[in-house]
């Protein structure tokens, strides 16, 4: 039998081994309906992967407050055969999920596609903060490419940005006329996961990201170039993800308390950006034309890129080429241009160029609700293809109404 450490930071026996046993029954179902051959390991990853997963306790009990998260790594090539693989796996878990009263997610590639892969965050988390359930214990170790000195840059912006994004839809639900209790928790598990995006950005570019959450805190804790209320937010948004109590915030100002939230992450994010772009110590003025030209110099670095950015400014989009900065927008993928004008969006810049390059981008009005709705429509296409799902659950009309 898979011996497995620990998968909570801070829950006690009974809930380590009502994980443990759900993990062993979702190897079990895994090997008798994946083809011998098809996979190179199954493994868990996220929180409960590194041992640092969340516990809530319920009718005082201490139940997992997060999804089991397996990431399964198929043999060869062939991204359709991963993707039947995946989808067969899923549906075999999903009684499990059902039966335990535990979210289980199932991620797949292949194991070709991670020996080429840049290196991601994920990616770097996965190879030292995972543990595997069947198969090759020692294929995701080996993956030393992944290290934390080699993380794309780029997929630090993106993190911040998906985060960031969360704060936008907390304000879409602040809006509605009364959010039900599960969209209350929601707002404050969108509020914490954001700080710690924003904070692990930060980290990063203070030369001090880890995979592990406990370290991470750590080391935020013991920084002396990152301002104390920043700090303390970043702290206790770790300990939620630790041991979550709801209670906190009962009662709370939600829009005041955002606001708050929006206040203490804007300047991380201007922090950090201006040292992606090379702009550090100017404000959000300059950070459009700047993000644009770093984004194009980056895509240039790929000869695919380069020819797809040709054709585009062969063909260009003359909507966004008029938002005062040239062509540069029209050669850039569309999500790329959503992390350029979130700022906009998150903290209601008022510098009119850069709101202009917003309202082309997105295709929205000038006001803060209207730019809000198409920026999250936007989203749904171009940044999450499972948001559309996630804000009507939430409560929240992206096709007209509050957002």
């Amino acid at each position: 039998m898979m011996r497995f450490g620990r998968f909570t930071q801070r829950g006690g026996d009974a809930v380590e081994a009502r994980i443990r046993d759900v993990v062993v029954e979702g190897g079990e179902i895994a090997r008798s309906i994946l083809p011998p051959g098809s996979f190179r390991c199954l493994a868990l990853m996220g929180g409960y992967g590194r041992g640092e997963g969340g516990v809530e306790v319920t009718g005082g009990q201490e139940r997992p407050h997060n999804n089991l998260d397996f990431l399964l790594v198929t043999t060869g090539p062939w991204k359709r055969r991963t993707e039947e693989l995946r989808k067969s796996l899923g549906e075999a878990l999903r009684p499990l999920a059902e039966r335990a009263g535990i979210g289980i997610d199932a991620g797949a590639t292949s194991d070709a596609a991670l020996l080429r892969a840049p290196c991601r965050v994920m990616w770097y988390d996965v190879r030292f903060g995972h543990q595997t359930i069947l198969g090759d214990q020692g294929f995701l170790p080996s993956l030393g490419r992944f290290t934390v000195d080699r993380i794309l840059s780029d997929d630090i912006r993106d993190l911040l940005v998906n985060r960031g994004t969360l704060l936008v839809i907390n304000d879409a639900v602040a809006a509605l006329p009364m959010p039900d209790p599960a969209a209350w928790k929601a707002l404050v598990r969108h509020a914490v996961k954001a700080v710690l995006g924003y904070g692990d950005a930060l980290l990063y570019w203070r030369g001090a990201y880890h995979w592990s959450y406990a370290e991470r805190q750590r080391r935020m804790a013991a920084r002396d170039d990152v301002g104390e209320d920043f700090r303390k937010l970043y702290d206790s948004s770790m300990e939620f993800r630790f041991r979550p109590d709801y209670a906190e915030w009962e009662g709370r100002d939600l829009k005041a308390w955002l606001g708050g939230i929006r206040k203490a992450v804007e300047p991380v994010h201007l922090d950090v950006e201006g040292l992606r772009c090379g702009m550090r110590g100017q404000g959000w003025k300059a950070y459009p034309a700047a993000a644009l030209s770093k984004g194009l110099a980056d895509g240039l670095r790929s000869p695919r890129e380069a020819a797809r950015r040709a054709k585009a400014l062969i063909s260009s989009r003359g909507s966004l080429s008029s938002a005062g900065f040239g062509l540069a927008p029209s050669l850039l993928p569309m999500r790329d241009l959503l992390g350029i004008v979130f700022p906009v969006i998150a903290y209601d810049l008022a510098e009119p160029e850069f709101r202009c390059l917003a309202r082309a981008v997105v295709g929205g009005p000038d006001d803060p609700e209207g730019l809000r709705l198409a920026f999250l429509r936007a989203w749904g296409v171009h940044g999450d293809p499972n948001f559309e799902a996630a804000a009507r659950k939430l409560g929240i009309e992206l096709r007209g109404g509050h957002a």
